[in-house]
């Protein structure tokens, strides 16, 4: 988790390096009357963040902006996606009850399904607003990502029950684990 963290202050300060890049200050003398042709021209280059999943580029975007919003890490929510479905948008598991790559149980999530207008659970938009939101609600129990994951996968009181007994599920073990190769294969590429 140490190099979860490290990474994330790593691709943050490179954002900053390259705003201050882009916005370079021309500093004058008092006597000295600013020219247009004294600016430099700077071309900005917009970056793209691509992590290392088999998903299109529109939906990771997604999947980034989603995750942001909620201040979850997006490797964190392809994680999930991974061990949930495998990138699979079409599966549908539990004998029928979980859908989509996040595998939401349409029948647990029903007023937040109506609230995010997420009628459809076999679209990938849908399913991960759905599973994002489920997800950001869980962490702002701040118990720890370890219990989030539990939760995600079996239910707060499954998360409650683990932890009391001093245990992590393999589950959110695996998941973290994955999260944070995710993470160290996270690419920033000129668009």
């Amino acid at each position: 988790m140490t190099a979860l963290l490290w990474c994330a202050g790593a691709l943050m300060l490179s954002a900053v390096l390259v705003i201050c890049y882009a916005c370079i200050v021309v500093g004058t003398d008092d006597d000295d009357e600013l020219q247009l042709e004294d600016v430099p021209i700077v071309q900005a280059k917009e970056l793209v963040v691509r992590y290392p999943v088999p998903l299109d580029d529109a939906l990771q975007q997604y999947v980034l902006d989603q995750a942001s919003s909620k201040g979850i890490s997006a490797a964190v929510v392809f994680a999930v996606i991974a061990k949930e479905s495998d990138f699979n948008p079409d599966l549908v598991g539990d004998d029928g009850k979980s859908f989509g790559l996040m595998q939401i149980m349409a029948s647990e999530h029903t007023e937040r399904c109506i609230r995010l207008n997420a009628y459809n659970l076999l679209n990938p938009y849908q399913n991960v607003s759905v599973g994002i939101d489920y997800l950001a609600e869980l962490m702002d129990e701040n118990r720890g990502l370890e219990w989030a994951l539990m939760a995600y996968n079996g239910g707060p009181g499954y998360a409650d029950r683990m932890t009391e007994a001093g245990k992590v599920s393999d589950y959110a073990v695996e998941v973290a684990r994955m999260a944070e190769c995710f993470f160290e294969g996270l690419q920033v590429v000129e668009k």
